[in-house]
């Protein structure tokens, strides 16, 4: 992979690991260990291995509910995202949600996430 990179020459290497539920289970974060040999082989990377942050563009949504299901259609939220989502539409749906089985809350790497019904 080293050799691969020196050819393409890219300015900046990436190591992503899930911070989120991932679709599959088997698709585990590498130990950290193994972030540290893939610093010594690659050389130069960057790691994106803690929570994004910021806040969602909510302006396209007309209340929270559609907001959570639609933006949690492409990632899992965290359910403390998912709250600030509630509280931007001054609206309380996460135990609705829940109840209704639209969201599933999961646990993953110490934090509470809600993800679409599976």
């Amino acid at each position: 992979m080293k050799k691969c990179l020196e050819k393409i020459n890219p300015d900046d290497v990436y190591i992503n690991v899930p911070i989120r539920p991932p679709a599959e289970p088997w698709a585990l974060p590498p130990s950290p260990e193994r972030i540290v040999a893939a610093h010594q082989i690659i050389g130069r990377i960057k790691e994106i291995t803690d929570i994004e942050v910021g806040d969602f563009g909510l302006s396209e949504f007309s209340h929270a509910e559609e907001a959570i299901l639609k933006i949690g259609q492409r990632h899992p939220l965290r359910e403390e995202q998912a709250k600030m989502i509630e509280k931007y539409f001054d609206e309380n749906v996460i135990e609705s949600l829940v109840s209704s089985g639209k969201i599933v809350r999961v646990e993953y790497r110490g934090k509470t996430f809600l993800i679409v019904g599976r």
